[in-house]
């Protein structure tokens, strides 16, 4: 999930997708209330709601309007444990598109210091984890999100420049020089968390681009993508 369009990190309108699709959609105003914001909040890795804003403060999102009618207690660790009207089940349209205010401070602490050749940043998917494993400015390319423990790598298939791009930039390296196969850096191990990257190159970070995660595709670690900055 993810806020957009916001002026600040922790707030913008609120976009859903599943990780076997690459499409973002919106969520409905429609009964959203502060359970849900809680749930969504939480997802994000934020502290609970402030505030729920209708479509006027953070614009009308586009594609379907992928949950309505959202029924959480406020305990569940994803909206998609919620009961919900999927798309075309209501009468939602995107003038009724969600937008959410969270507290910034974060639901946990990062423990200093971050690994070598790494960078935490908070974007719209949470707080998130990048290196390169190898050297400073080059090596094969893992990701994780600050909820998890486990990095995990990105698969070659369909990589680009514009992909490398974002990726370089998220670490504070300029522009990349080079993709490498994993000839160059070897194999990883763990999840292959990332495949069928499609960035313009102008995103902040690989989380904001469309992809298929963990399980949602043919990648194996002979695919892991290397980067040079």
């Amino acid at each position: 999930i993810r806020l957009v369009g916001g002026s600040e990190w922790e707030e913008g309108r609120l976009e859903v997708r599943t990780y076997n699709t690459k499409d973002w959609g919106t969520v409905c105003s429609d009964g959203f209330d502060m359970e849900d914001a809680k749930v969504a909040c939480n997802m994000l890795g934020f502290g609970d709601p402030e505030f729920i804003r209708d479509t006027t403060y953070f614009g009308q999102g586009t594609g379907d309007i992928k949950m309505a009618n959202l029924g959480c207690g406020g305990h569940e660790s994803s909206l998609f444990d919620c009961s919900y009207d999927g798309p075309g089940s209501g009468s939602c349209t995107h003038g009724d598109d969600v937008g959410l205010v969270c507290e910034a401070e974060m639901a946990e602490s990062p423990p200093p210091p971050f690994p070598s050749g790494s960078c935490l940043l908070p974007t719209s998917s949470g707080r998130v984890l990048i290196r390169l494993v190898g050297g400073s400015e080059w090596g094969r390319l893992e990701v994780r999100t600050y909820n998890t423990k486990d990095w995990g790598t990105v698969c070659s298939d369909g990589f680009d420049m514009e992909d490398a791009k974002v990726a370089c930039t998220m670490l504070g390296l300029g522009d990349a020089s080079f993709i490498r196969d994993t000839t160059y850096y070897g194999e990883g191990t763990g999840d292959i968390k990332m495949a069928s990257l499609e960035c313009s190159g102008n995103e902040t970070s690989l989380f904001s681009c469309p992809y298929l995660g963990t399980g949602h595709h043919s990648c194996s670690h002979s695919n892991d993508v290397g980067l040079l900055c």
